[in-house]
């Protein structure tokens, strides 16, 4: 499943169309991680990093449902690397950067404001182009570390774009960096 509001996801879509390499921290179940992988390049590199929460009910199945879903990737063709663990622990950094540079890099992992900031950090600098989840809320941290990103982008002639559908709640930012 896909959470995410139908006209943000389709416009992030024509963003991620055509891209040969992409990065998501923080894929839960898989959703919208199948849904980028449809509209990539063929035999793209697709990667996956997250770290099951306990806020999900684990009768779910979020791991299972993500493996699922990466193993439908790569019948598509595509080459799928999932990393289960912690998207800030250094070993999980240096294990990503192998695979690294990508095309495109989607941060949805840790939504606290120092967890994004981190992810930012650490993953950002391995993308040309970097997409962010819940811009417009539910989550305060990631609302305020984006507004401090697209100011600091207006500073420094940064392109960005916004996808904040009407009475959605989430949106979506995305920082070009090449």
């Amino acid at each position: 499943e896909c959470p995410q509001n139908k006209e943000e996801l389709r416009k992030m879509l024509e963003v991620v169309k055509g891209k040969k390499s992409l990065l998501e921290v923080g894929s839960n179940f898989g959703g919208t991680f199948y849904r980028m992988a449809e509209v990539m390049a063929p035999k793209s590199l697709m990667v996956s990093v997250d770290l099951p929460i306990d806020s999900t009910p684990q009768v779910l199945e979020p791991v299972e449902s993500l493996k699922m879903n990466c193993r439908r990737i790569s019948e598509m063709g595509h080459h799928v690397e999932l990393f289960i663990g912690d998207s800030h622990a250094n070993d999980t950094i240096q294990r990503v950067q192998e695979f690294g540079p990508f095309d495109f890099v989607f941060i949805d992992g840790d939504h606290s404001y120092e967890g994004v900031k981190m992810d930012w950090e650490n993953y950002g600098p391995m993308g040309k182009v970097v997409g962010f989840h819940d811009i417009a809320g539910p989550v305060d941290g990631c609302v305020k570390f984006w507004n401090e990103l697209k100011a600091e982008s207006l500073n420094i002639n940064r392109r960005f774009d916004e996808f904040i559908a009407p009475a959605s709640g989430m949106g979506i930012g995305i920082i070009y960096r090449e």
